[in-house]
C-alpha cells in the first residue's frame, strides 16, 4: 500500500458497549482500505480530517493532530476543565518516504533519539522509542512506534501534554491527581493495543 498524499480519511465500522480501562462505549475505526483497525472507549474521540483542518478544533487542532496522521484519537478539550492536561493523543501515520524495512527503522533512530526497543502489538513486533522533554512550561511525553509492514512504514504515537501549574496565577490551574493521570496512560494503552493488521 502506498501514499501518495497526506489527506486519508478513516471510517467509523463499528459500535458496542463493551467497557473497558477506558470506560464508556467502545468505538472501531477500520482504514478504508481495510489494511488496519483500531478501537477506543469514551470519552476519547476520534478527530475527523477535512480539507482545511481536524474537526473538533477545539480538541484536535495542531500540533495534537498532525498533518500527516492518518487516524488521531484524543481526550476533548474539556474532559478535565481547569486542569493541567494539555492534550492525551493516540495518532497513527504512514511514513511514505520509507520504502524499505531498513529505512523505516535507520531514518527514524536519528541520532538525537535513544536506542529503540521492541513490544509486540497483535502480534506484531514494532520498533519502540520514549521520549520527553518541556518547552514553554508544558511538559510532554511520547512514545512511537515504528514497523513496516507489506510495503508500508506505518508509526504509531501515544503521547501526553501537561502544562506547568505555576505558568498561571494560584489556583487557576489543577493538577490532576496521579490516580488520574494513571488512567489517562492506561485509556491510551488500551488503544495502543488494540491496534491491529487485518491483511
Amino acid at each position: 500500500m502506498k501514499f501518495q498524499h497526506a489527506t486519508i480519511f478513516i471510517i467509523l465500522t463499528g459500535l458496542t458497549t463493551a467497557a473497558g480501562a477506558g470506560g464508556g462505549l467502545l468505538h472501531t475505526l477500520t482504514s478504508p482500505d481495510g489494511v488496519f483497525v483500531v478501537s477506543y472507549h469514551d470519552p476519547l474521540v476520534a478527530c475527523r480530517k477535512t480539507a482545511q483542518a481536524w474537526e473538533p478544533v477545539e480538541s484536535c487542532v495542531a500540533p495534537i493532530c498532525g498533518e500527516s496522521d492518518m487516524v488521531c484519537i484524543t481526550y476533548p478539550h474539556d474532559a478535565f476543565p481547569d486542569s493541567d492536561l494539555v492534550s492525551a493523543t493516540f495518532s497513527l501515520r504512514a511514513v511514505p518516504e520509507e520504502h524499505d524495512a531498513s529505512a523505516c527503522l535507520k531514518q527514524w533512530t536519528r541520532r538525537d533519539y535513544p536506542t529503540p526497543t521492541s513490544r509486540k502489538i497483535a502480534g506484531v513486533i514494532f520498533k519502540a522509542i520514549h521520549r520527553d522533554g518541556v518547552a514553554s512550561g508544558v511538559a510532554a511525553d511520547t512514545y512511537e512506534y515504528r514497523a513496516f509492514h507489506n510495503g508500508t512504514c506505518y508509526e504509531l504515537h501515544v503521547s501526553t501534554a501537561y502544562v506547568n501549574p505555576e505558568m498561571a496565577d494560584p489556583g487557576v490551574i489543577k493538577p490532576l491527581p496521579q490516580s488520574v493521570r494513571r488512567k489517562i496512560d492506561a485509556s491510551l494503552d488500551q488503544t495502543l493495543n488494540s491496534f491491529r493488521f487485518l491483511k
